[in-house]
């Protein structure tokens, strides 16, 4: 498989070593693919030629990677680079002037009824969690029971479900005008 790839920079070579006192030799390569910055790392040992090759290119250079993927292996392997030109790196988009308003997003970003009970569900569950937590361990002082914890959440829980089952407008006192 040949990609094309924007070289954005290339380490120099840092040496690893290994026990025996020896030890092998690693360059990254951070380059721009299809608009997707990624790095991949070249080791002396595993093919040399290919090493010292990616040590020459500079930050825009445009170079035709081959790869090859073993049968039966995970990963694709490097096996050829070929500068094919110079060019500019891109660089980061241009930001927005002051002032100016940013696109709106297209298609409704509102939350649908279900959402939104759903949202507002969450919130009455983890507060009663956290007063149980309070409740439990000024009342018990059992803050590490977090059975006692849950079915004290768990009462608090269904005593708001019961209290306001109905229309919230209808539970509301009367208000002298």
């Amino acid at each position: 498989m040949k990609i094309d790839i924007i070289i954005k920079g290339v380490s120099a070579p840092e040496k690893v070593p290994n026990k025996k006192g020896g030890g092998y030799n690693v360059v990254s390569l951070d380059y721009l693919d299809k608009d997707e910055l990624k790095t991949t790392k070249f080791f002396d040992f595993a093919n040399p030629d290919l090493f010292k090759r990616v040590q020459e290119f500079k930050k825009g250079d445009r170079v035709a990677a081959t790869l090859e993927k073993p049968e039966g292996e995970k990963y694709w392997r490097w096996t050829g680079v070929d500068k094919v030109g110079e060019g500019e790196f891109p660089e980061e988009p241009a930001k927005a002037a002051v002032g100016a308003v940013p696109a709106a997003p297209r298609g409704n970003t509102y939350e649908t009824h279900e959402e939104r009970a759903a949202k507002q569900k969450y919130i009455v569950l983890q507060t009663c969690l956290e007063r149980a937590v309070e409740v439990t361990d000024a009342v018990a002082g059992e803050r590490d029971d977090i059975d006692l914890i849950l079915r004290t959440a768990d009462a608090f829980y269904n005593w708001i479900q019961r209290r306001h089952a109905g229309n919230v407008e209808d539970q509301l006192p009367d208000v002298p005008q």
